[in-house]
Parts: structure tokens; sequence; C-alpha cells
């Protein structure tokens, strides 16, 4: 959108200065391509490109006409002299910003009678091109650095040329752009943009600048190629150095380019690409496209696969479209990438995996392993993997979606207009080129075929001939200078000694910095968290060969090892005393399931490669075949279906299994936190109470002769019995129950629902809604506790996550609280692993609440008692 907008500038020029009124349709039409394809582009940008060509334009034309004094001729003759020039550029200023503004706003009129009517409430989402650049390196990388290349040490000539000519105008506009486009490193462009920029993402500013400031880097190279800069490097430096100091910006030029167009090659910021086909095709089958789905790990992609299915996604790639509270309350720019959004994001996720009956949400295409956990503890069950490797997860007693969707009514009118003024912008564009009568310019082929142009590279035209072995030979020209001309000659090659001298000095420092154990931790702890195995041999000083060490990471496992994301990392080293150094790391680590933090001390060694993390640890045992038999239980399920076809909809209408509820307490905790507290510019967007828990305990068992899928849902009402919260039990149960297994639960209330009650006063009433249906999915209990604390694995297979539910009885015996705990290591079978159980929280309150019960089949039974501890885990 920026290149018509660039392109209509010229004949904004021509319309302005000399009033052709072709000039002006062109414009307007390239605009108009513009303003369909980015409003905002168009609103902001012309803003640094158009206005100061115009108040350049009407600058000149204030100058044209220089009367005599005003004070002799009079004030009459200054205003014709001076003003009458200006006020017909004036008015095709004013016809050109009129027209402007209306194809603005009809182009998009529809856009903006809906963002009028139904405005965007989203929260702010973090950008790293608001960061402060000095603090992170990366962002400054990414926004600051490879967007400006070498043209940032063309800023001060471009400035200085800029504001000495009568272009200074758009001089201004050039730093003003550079100043926005530094972010939160300096306080300035917060002060000048106010609101505004914690919403926009200031990286299109630097882009703008580094556009504006292209006609100065002509005039750069111009000079420095054969104009005064050249001439006062030949006459400072030597003449050779006319050539090599082109020569050393053209590689400069081409290193930064190709740097930047193979840096995904060193950091991928994107998934790998996946195949959609298979996707496609599953949601195609057995009416699998009525229900909605979600992915996690995409990326991008996901908008792709949007484009090649009927099916429906919970949220869309474009961010200030959605409505949903979950999504515009928390600072998360896509489900599918929660966990780049830390706690806010995954606790927006929760909410869709908790209550997937409220969007028709039933299957989840899973690209990145961090988010199994939490779908195996929230309800979900895995299918299976499709052909592109892609893990498919299905939660069971999910409606679908409704015959009819109820969509907006739009007016007749918008809705032609949307429809047709967008899209018509570009054949408006080709009939006002055509009718203009546009004239492509000539290339001047023939003056490109004479040799002198090759001269022009390393000399001025009207220099003479010199061979570069003369040049050599005049490189240091100390001899027949006179004296004070000498002095100043060595004063400068001095002053460029001491800079190459700072360079060097300075790339030394940054090498040993790299090269500090700091440095190595960091790289260490880097390619654990980027799954880098291998490379992270490398920082280790140690016995094990790399084999070896990849199998003992791998015997490792666990929550942590193996579904982990690395959030801060903390390092306090000692002093160096006989090439060792003792380090101390305070690693926190992002699971799906929670946040841990974990301290490690290292030694790292001064080694003939530099600094090297000690490794001693045993050898891991060599791999073995083993045979293990153990017993697991297997179900028929011989229930009747509404229709012979075996498809999804067939499979949701089984027979409600037969289940049991225990009491029901209503617990209130003060302290812990309910929802997302939005920082201060955010705080006119979300009103709400962001501490003290509301939740429902009570226990559950399945009297059925088959397993069931259970489904526990609460409600909480006011004294009017109208509806202010309502979600399901997240992974404070098991959601799978055996034939006479019991199982306690805990229903919290948060998020945005539970945000919106201000006053915990004005719960009256709670309800609880508990559903069954057979399932044949997670029934594994291979988790056996043996005496207090010892969890051993009598499965045949490797529990990577095991989950420990823990029911806490008041001094009556009634359930007071369910508290869970995830053991971050894995177990391998027929071993042991020590778990500490999870204390009960202090300050709990009991509400003396009613609480009215719902549910097919269900029975209530006042002695159910759940067990005090309640194992099981997940296993990849």
């Amino acid at each position: 959108m920026l290149g018509f907008m660039l392109n209509a500038l010229p004949d904004l020029w021509q319309w302005a200065e000399r009033g052709r009124a072709g000039a002006l349709l062109r414009a307007w039409a390239l605009l108009m391509v513009g303003v369909a394809g980015h409003h905002v582009t168009m609103l902001f940008g012309m803003v640094f490109f158009s206005g100061p060509i115009l108040a350049t334009i009407l600058l000149q034309k204030y100058r044209e006409t220089l009367p005599e004094s005003p004070v002799q001729a009079g004030w009459q003759l200054w205003l014709r002299g001076r003003v009458g020039p200006v006020l017909p550029a004036l008015m095709r200023c004013a016809v050109f910003g009129v027209g402007f503004i209306v194809l603005l706003v009809v182009t998009v009129l529809p856009y903006w009678l809906w963002s009028r009517s139904d405005p965007i409430t989203q929260i702010t989402i973090p950008h790293g091109s608001r960061d402060n650049f000095l603090d992170n390196r990366m962002t400054a990388l990414l926004f600051f650095v490879i967007p400006w290349g070498w043209l940032i040490l063309v800023l001060p000539y471009a400035l200085y040329r800029g504001f000495r000519s009568a272009s200074w105008l758009l001089a201004a506009s050039l730093a003003l752009l550079a100043l926005l486009g530094t972010g939160g490193t300096t306080p300035i462009p917060t002060l000048l943009l106010q609101d505004a920029f914690y919403i926009l993402t200031l990286d299109r500013f630097t882009f703008w600048a580094t556009i504006l400031i292209l006609p100065y880097a002509g005039l750069f190279v111009e000079s420095l190629l054969h104009g005064n800069l050249s001439a006062w490097i030949g006459a400072t430096l030597g003449q050779v150095w006319r050539v090599i100091v082109p020569g050393l910006l053209a590689v400069g030029l081409l290193v930064a380019a190709l740097f930047a167009a193979n840096l995904t090659q060193f950091r991928r910021f994107q998934p790998p690409p996946v195949a959609m086909q298979p996707i496609v095709e599953f949601l195609a089958r057995d009416d699998h496209d009525r229900w909605r789905y979600l992915t996690l790990g995409f990326g991008d992609q996901m908008a792709w696969l949007s484009a090649q299915t009927t099916a429906l996604n919970v949220e869309g790639n474009y961010h200030s479209a959605r409505r949903l509270p979950e999504l515009t309350s928390t600072p998360i720019e896509r489900l599918d990438g929660a966990k780049f959004a830390s706690v806010p994001g995954l606790g927006s996720l929760q909410q869709f995996l908790t209550n997937p009956q409220r969007y028709q949400l039933k299957y989840i295409f899973v690209n990145d392993a961090f988010y199994e956990p939490l779908l195996f503890f929230a309800g979900w069950h895995r299918l299976g993997l499709l052909d592109n490797d892609v893990q498919v997860w299905e939660r069971a007693d999910v409606p679908p979606l409704p015959a009819a969707i109820p969509e907006q009514a739009y007016p007749d009118w918008q809705r032609l207009m949307w429809g047709i003024l967008p899209i018509s912008s570009l054949p408006l564009l080709l009939l006002a080129l055509f009718f203009t009568g546009v004239v492509f310019p000539r290339l001047p082929l023939a003056r490109l075929s004479h040799r002198r142009w090759l001269r022009f590279w390393w000399r001025d035209a009207n220099s003479p001939p010199r061979a570069l072995p003369l040049v050599m030979e005049n490189t240091l020209p100390l001899e027949g200078m006179r004296p004070l001309a000498r002095v100043r000659w060595l004063v400068r090659l001095a002053a460029l000694g001491l800079v190459l001298g700072a360079v060097a000095l300075g790339l030394q420092q940054y090498q040993q910095e790299q090269q500090s154990p700091e440095a190595i931790l960091i790289r260490y702890y880097d390619d654990l968290d980027t799954r880098r195995f291998a490379e992270s041999y490398d920082y280790l000083s140690t016995e094990l060969s790399q084999l070896e060490y990849l199998r003992w990471l791998s015997l490792q496992g666990g929550l942590l090892n193996s579904y982990a994301k690395l959030e801060n990392l903390y390092i306090e080293t000692g002093e160096a005393a006989q090439g060792r150094v003792e380090a101390e790391v305070r690693a926190q680590w992002l699971t799906a399931l929670g946040t841990y933090e974990v301290r490690n001390r290292y030694t790292l060694v001064d080694t003939a490669r530099g600094w090297r993390i000690d490794f001693d640890v045993p050898p891991p045992p060599p791999p073995r075949e083993t045979f293990v038999s153990a017993a697991a239980p297997a179900f028929y399920i011989d229930l009747p279906l509404v229709s012979l076809e075996d498809t999804t909809l067939t499979q949701n209408v089984l027979n409600r299994a037969a289940l049991s509820l225990g009491p029901v307490q209503v617990i209130y905790h003060p302290e812990a936190e309910i929802s997302f507290a939005p920082e201060f510019y955010d705080a006119e967007r979300v009103e709400g109470r962001f501490q003290g828990l509301i939740s429902l305990v009570g226990s559950v068992r399945n009297d059925s002769p088959f397993p069931a899928h259970i489904t526990v849902t609460g409600v909480l009402r006011d004294a009017e019995g109208e509806r202010l919260a309502e979600t399901n039990a997240m992974d404070h149960l098991l959601h799978q129950l055996l034939p006479q297994e019991v199982t306690p639960f805990r229903i919290d209330f948060m998020g945005p629902d539970a945000a919106q009650i201000l006053d915990v006063g004005q719960v009256a009433s709670a309800e609880v809604v508990v559903r069954g249906q057979p399932t044949a999915y997670n029934l594994e209990r291979d988790l056996v506790l043996l005496g207090e604390g010892q969890l051993y694995n009598a499965g045949t297979e490797v529990i990577d996550v095991p989950r420990v539910l823990v029911s806490h009885f008041a001094e009556d015996g009634t359930l007071a609280w369910v508290s869970v705990a995830y053991s971050q290591r894995a177990i391998l079978p027929r071993q042991t692993r020590v778990y500490a159980p999870p204390p009960l929280p202090e300050g709990l309150q009991t509400l003396d609440l009613p609480v009215t019960v719902q549910g097919v089949n269900l029975q209530l039974a006042e002695g159910l008692a759940p067990p005090p501890v309640l194992l099981n885990g997940y296993r990849r």
C-alpha cells in the first residue's frame, strides 16, 4: 500500500505546483487503492509524506515574488505580491485534501460505521517495537538494526543536507519518523503519541523513515563517488581510498542484505511448514465440520488452513475483529501461540479448553508438544497422528453448531458498498491512468554502452587519468608538504587510528563477554529451551560422549524437561579462582500447567575452548530390551445408537451414564487471582475484580457398568436468579472414570465472567450440572501410591507428567478443598518418585449459599466421599 502512496506523490506535486487535473485524478485513484488495502497506512503515511511536500510547495510559492520593502510599498502590495502566488496553490491543496478525506471515508465507510457501533475493546497486545532497545537486544535487532541497515550511517548526512536545503520540512519528517521508530528507548514517542503509543506498532515509522531517506542516500552516494565527499576522502586519506570506501560500502550492503534474508536460518520465527491437506480431509469427513476447531503451534499458517476448509475456527487471524471477552481482556494476539503471551495467554487458552461447549469447540490440532499436558488434564483425549505428524485432540460431550448461526444484519447499501467500492479501486486506477495519458520514460540504453561511465565510480570526470599504481604511491603524500599541512595530515591519520582502535577494542570486549561464564550459561540454557540438545553439548566439559549425553537427557523427561519454555533466567557468578568459577542459576520455566522456578549450582572450568560447564554425571545405562507384562482393563460398550452410521454425530448421542453426586460446598479464597490485571494504559478498557476466587467443591461417582467421561459445570446466580458466571471444572478432577470410581472436583470461577462480579455479595446461589458420556479413552491407572509421598509406576510405559489429586477434609469429615500437584520429573516403568502433597491454602472461607443440582441419570449421595489421594498421569 505504501507503493501506491509513493507513486501518488509526483502527481500530487504536479497538481499542487501546476494545477494539472489529470495528475489530481491519478493521485486520487492511486490513493483509493491504498485506502482499500490498508486505511491506517494512508491515514498516517500521508501526514509524513504528502504533508511536507505540500508545505514545501506553499513555501516556494510564498518566496516566488519578492516585492519591495513592505513598509515602503504598502501592505496591499505585500499581500498581493507575497500571498497572491500562495492562494492558488493553497486552494489546490485544499481540493486535494477534501477529495482525499472523501475517498478515505467513502471507500471503507461500512468499516467506519461498524467500528463506531461495535468499538474495539481489545487491550494492548505487547509488541517488540515498543520496547527499550537498549535493554532488549533482540527487538533492537529486529525492529531497528535490520530495517535501517547501513542507512543509519547516512542519517546524519541526510539531516544535514535536508535542513540546509529548501526541503527542510521533508528532513524534519524524516527526523520525526526516525525518533518514533525508537519505540520505548526514549520517552519522546510516548509523549507525542499518547494513548496511540500502546496501540500502534512503531516499526512502521522505521520502515517509512528508510523510504524517506532514500533521496538523501542517493545524494550521499553521488557525493561519495565524485562529489565533495569523494574529494575530501582523496585529499585526506589518499586517492586509493576513493575506491576503497565505496567498495566497502557496497560489500557492507550486500552482507547486510544476505544476513537479513537468511536470519530465519539462525533463529526460526515461525514453525516449520505444515501440510494442510490431511487436516482439510479430516475436517471434511464424518461431519467433523459441524464443530469448531483450534490450532496450536501453527503460527501464521493457521490462516492458510482457514482458507482451505469450511469448518470454523474459534479465533481469527485479525485480532481487532474478535469480540469474545476471553480474548479481548488478555494481551494475547492469537490462541495458537498462547505460550508466547506467558501466564495471561495460557489463562485465556484455558478458558476455551475448560468450556468447549460454549464455543462448540471439539477438535484441536496440535503442532507443539508444549500444550499436550494441559489438553490431557483438561479432559481432552488424543485421537492420533495425521499424515503430516499433527496430533488431533477431541473433547467429548460438545454440542454441534446450530443449523443457522446468528449473524448481525447490515443494511443492503452497506453490503453493496463493501462489496463494490474497495475491489473497484483497481479498475478505476487503470481507467484513470489510461484516460490521463501516462507517458512511460525511455531508458537511455545507448548511454550505458559508453565506456566513460566506468570512470564515474572512482574519480571525477574532470580529474586527469591516473593509473592505480600512481594512486597507491600518493596514498601517504608526506614528502613535499609544508610542516603545517603535514601536521594536519598526521592529526587526521591519528584520529582515524583512534577510531579504528576504539572499534577493535569494542569488538574484543564484546568477544570476551561472549566467552564469559555468564554467556556460556545463557547459551546452554538457550539451547535447552529451543531443543537444540546436540548443540548444548559444546558448552560442557565432560567425559561423556555426545551420544551418552543425549541419552542422559532423554532419560530425564518430565514436565520441565519436555513440556516447558524458559521464561526468565538469573545468573550469579563468583570470583574466578584457579580456572574455576561457581555460579548459581535461577531459571523460571513456563508450562501449560503453571510456572516453576528451579535453582541449580554449576562449576565452570577454563579450558582450551574457553569457559565450559563442568558436567560430572555417571554414564547412563546402555539401552536394553525388557519384556514387562501388566494387566489393563478393557470394556465393551453395547449401547444403542440413533442411526446405523458410525459418524461423529451418532457417537455423541449415546445414552448418558448413571452418576452419583456428593455434597457440594461453596468456598471463597480472598487472595487468589482470578483474572488478568491490565496495565495503567488499559485501565479504562477493562473493569473488574481481579482477586477473590469462588470455587465449588464436591465429588462424583460413576455408577454405570462402563467408563464415562465426566463434565461438571458450575453456575453462580444473583438474588433474581440471573446468571453471573458459568464454567466447567478443568484439571481439579478425573474426567474419565472407571465403573464405581469416585473423583473429587473443584470448579474455579476465573476469567472475564468472574471478574465482572464486582461484589462477592452479589452471589445468592449456585448450581451444579453433571453430565456423563461413555468413553474408551484415558483409562490407564498405572500410578500407585506406596506409603506417604511415594509414587510407583506399575505400567509398561514412561509416565511423563504424573498428577496427584488431593482431597482436604474438614473436622466434620466434609470435603473442604481439592488441590492438584504435578511432578516435575517423569517416572520410568517399575520405578518410584517422591512427591510432596500440596498444603491446604490459608484463609479459605465457606459461603453459606444454596446449591441446586441438575443432570440426567443423576442421584444424590449424602455419604459419598472421595479418596484422599487420586493418581493418574500423561504419557506421550
